[in-house]
């Protein structure tokens, strides 16, 4: 009978969302539509069927099942208009697809739906929790702290409504610190490590995404301070994360890339290469995932590199080199690592720099100024002081000057102390106008 095969199928539902097997997927998928050829006037079972097909279009970043989920919810809303449940599911599987899509009409579709939720049902934690999703994505869209905000307000809200709820308190967590990031402010980011805790305490430590998230602002934020205890402390919940999920999906291929990038980045705080070592073994373990994954062949770059400078090893500086070329092929544009592949090749040019390589060297500063250059001409500051070094390792002094005063105006240099004491710098500081430039610093 229908309401055999609707039980049924959510049942196999609720299996999949406690385990991600598959099967169960497959089967309450299959349930749900024997259920409609018995039965399509029944919005309870639109509403369940729409929450399992966007629940697996969110957590594999699939645009089409999240498209299938919408259309699901719209029969749910033909059989009863207004709901507030699925209102607010439909709203969450929109501003989903608008997140995916840089489509900002489905996500403004998205908030529309989630506010008429709100008037229906205004004593509901869990839609007061989706509004303040959606003014995030909505932030994230424009870049406007002012909608952090807002949603900082309906999370703050609805905790009055249900102050144990722990995806109000991760929501809490993720919008102070998205907020204090785009004000580079430290403070806020800090504030958010606070809400994360009391939602893991709340929580019992069962939810993967929560601890990929704080792990997520523990890294940023310790890259920040410089702080290794907190870039520690980012690993230790990677690693929780990835304990509790290992599906090899989408959102472990996210924890697996931050977590490489945690590693490398604790690497510049310890003695030794493990760090770096493991970096890589993640990072290549993210493109066996997911070989199209930029971000994460970037990072893995930089750990090759960061374990060549270590071990002075011109392997590690080649396939830092190699990954680096191939970044760039994919986006011709990304100034970030038109100046990663400059600096790398002067790092090597440093390295095998001796009378029987000369000419090696002298090549791979050739290759390197060509490189930051097209760094600078795409936008990037930082290549402005690489490329004050190159000079000045060259004998250019007056073009490394040059470019100091051009990193300066970018607000690009680093603090006086390291001008001062920085080796590739020697040459620079030897020119008379190194010192008026220093005057001018103060």
């Amino acid at each position: 009978s229908f309401d055999n095969w609707l039980c049924y199928s959510c049942g196999l539902k609720s299996l999949f969302e406690w385990t991600s097997k598959d099967e169960y997927y497959l089967q309450a998928h299959e349930g749900f539509d024997r259920a409609a050829r018995l039965n399509d006037d029944s919005s309870e079972l639109w509403w369940r069927w729409g929450e399992l097909l966007g629940y697996v279009g969110w957590m594999r970043e699939d645009v089409s099942l999240l498209k299938q989920a919408a259309e699901k919810l719209a029969c749910a809303d033909l059989c009863e208009s207004d709901h507030p449940g699925v209102l607010c599911l439909w709203g969450t599987v929109l501003m989903h697809s608008g997140a995916l899509t840089e489509r900002l009409s489905l996500l403004k579709q998205a908030e529309e739906k989630i506010l008429r939720s709100v008037e229906l049902d205004p004593e509901n934690a869990d839609t007061w929790c989706a509004y303040g999703s959606c003014l995030c994505e909505l932030a994230c869209y424009f870049g406007d702290d002012e909608y952090y905000l807002q949603a900082l307000s309906r999370y703050q809200y609805a905790l009055t409504l249900d102050p144990e709820n722990p995806r109000l308190w991760q929501g809490m967590g993720q919008a102070q610190f998205a907020a204090g990031e785009l004000q580079m402010d430290a403070a806020i980011m800090q504030r958010s490590l606070e809400a994360y805790a009391k939602a893991a305490e709340l929580d019992g430590g069962r939810s993967p995404e929560l601890w990929a998230d704080w792990g997520v602002a523990l890294m940023k934020l310790g890259d920040l301070l410089q702080d290794k205890d907190l870039i520690e402390a980012s690993v230790q919940r990677f690693e929780q994360a990835i304990q509790l999920h290992c599906d090899g999906d989408h959102r472990e291929v996210h924890w697996l890339y931050h977590y490489g990038c945690a590693l490398d980045i604790l690497g510049d705080f310890q003695e030794g290469t493990n760090c770096y070592e493991r970096a890589i073994q993640v990072l290549t373990h993210v493109l066996s995932l997911d070989p199209d994954h930029r971000a994460a062949r970037h990072n893995l770059a930089l750990a090759y590199f960061h374990l060549g400078e270590v071990v002075s090893d011109v392997a590690c500086f080649q396939k830092a080199l190699a990954e680096l070329e191939q970044v760039v092929s994919l986006d011709e544009e990304d100034e970030v690592a038109w100046n990663d592949w400059g600096l790398t090749l002067l790092s090597l040019a440093q390295l095998v720099d001796d009378p029987p390589q000369e000419e090696l060297s002298q090549q791979l500063r050739e290759q390197a100024e060509s490189k930051l250059t097209q760094a600078c001409a795409l936008g990037s500051i930082q290549a402005y002081y690489n490329l004050a070094c190159l000079y000045s390792l060259t004998g250019r002094g007056e073009e490394a000057i040059d470019r100091l005063r051009r990193a300066k105006a970018h607000q690009a240099l680093p603090p006086t102390e390291e001008l001062l004491h920085d080796d590739w710098l020697e040459t620079a500081r030897e020119h008379p106008g190194f010192q008026e430039f220093l005057q001018e610093l103060n």
